[in-house]
């Protein structure tokens, strides 16, 4: 699959979901996927507004600037921020309204984004106030999170969402921001070492002494690994399988972003991009729910080769994708086993950095 042809999809994805955005400038919602969390508009408005703002890239078309400009302007509203701290985006009462830190990335990712097509001071001003917002342990080496008023909150233990964070925060420092730079960089220094492996080379999805501090901490993490290698052992390594992709897409990112981190060439990250190689790999992909029908992981890997150099492989995942997941019908990603068909077919925005 050339990336021409995802050039033609981003267009035609972007012009059919001209038609879904609503009086206040939001797409619709999704529950984000397998986890069934009734969304806000939040999350999958920002990734459209990327999608737009590339789809006027390639055309011109002032229709695609005008509709990101709608996203835009509701993710600064009050119903985005209600209480003027961090962006609301689950409605679970049983969790956190923000979605740990990955809720804030996903904003602040697209905020960036439209800072760089509008350069409106006050957007990039509004993505630096929420990022700001998170303490960061210069210790344990992460953020904590911080709820949708304002209060601090525990850390987000989950590494892809500290990861994407970073790469948000890295977004930032490209554009000038200054605060930022110390936590993002040191976050940034000790990657190599809180990334974990299975031996098969996948990351693993949850670290077990990741944010950890002191020996009672230590040894309950330990005791929860060994339990979870006895009875959910299967379970997590699927969702390992199933967010790999996703770890690796925001490390090309922040290596491609921050050009000196050089991330792409340290050991742990080469075994685990060697580890998309392998059959066995690619065969387990197909079968976990937190691949293909949740994360792009083809769009994953393929902006991670991308970056790389390594166009055959970029076309190989690029491929798959398509294969996948992508509607004739629809013309959208949102085919196939996907679970949440709004936010599948959203998070094409993850290929707007190949084409």
């Amino acid at each position: 699959m050339t990336r021409q042809t995802l050039k033609e999809t981003i267009y035609t994805s972007a012009q059919r979901a001209l038609v879904q955005i609503r009086k206040d400038g939001s797409l619709p919602p999704g529950h984000n996927g397998p986890y069934f969390d009734n969304e806000t508009p939040v999350r999958n408005t920002g990734h459209w507004l990327m999608v737009f703002l590339k789809a006027y890239e390639h055309s011109g078309e002032s229709r695609f600037k005008e509709a990101a400009a709608q996203c835009l302007n509701f993710l600064l509203s009050e119903k985005s921020r209600p209480h003027n701290a961090t962006f609301w985006h689950r409605m679970n009462p049983k969790k956190d309204f923000t979605n740990g830190l990955i809720g804030q990335a996903w904003t602040i990712e697209a905020l960036v984004y439209a800072y760089t097509v509008f350069k409106d001071e006050r957007i990039l001003e509004v993505a630096k106030e929420v990022f700001n917002l998170h303490p960061y342990d210069n210790e344990l080496k992460g953020w904590k999170t911080v709820n949708i008023d304002g209060a601090v909150s525990r850390f987000d233990y989950t590494f892809n969402h500290q990861l994407w964070f970073c790469a948000a925060g890295a977004l930032l420092l490209k554009e000038g921001s200054d605060k930022a730079s110390e936590s993002v960089m040191d976050f940034i220094k000790n990657i190599p070492n809180a990334v974990k492996l299975y031996n098969s080379g996948v990351i693993r999805h949850i670290p077990p002494f990741f944010l950890k501090k002191g020996l009672i901490m230590k040894l309950r993490a330990f005791v929860s690994e060994m339990r979870r290698n006895i009875k959910e052992y299967s379970y997590i390594y699927q969702k390992s399988i199933g967010y790999h992709g996703f770890n690796l897409y925001a490390i090309a990112l922040i290596d491609n972003t921050l050009k000196d981190s050089n991330l792409l060439r340290t050991n742990s990250i080469k075994k685990a991009i060697r580890a998309t190689e392998k059959n066995t790999f690619r065969k387990l992909t197909l079968s976990s729910k937190y691949a293909y029908p949740y994360n792009p992981i083809g769009f994953e890997l393929a902006y991670t080769y991308y970056v790389l150099g390594d166009i055959e492989k970029t076309d190989y995942w690029l491929t798959q994708q398509y294969q996948q997941t992508f509607d004739t019908n629809s013309g959208m990603f949102d085919g196939g086993k996907t679970f949440d068909k709004l936010t599948a077919a959203a998070r094409i925005y993850e290929a707007i950095r190949l084409v």
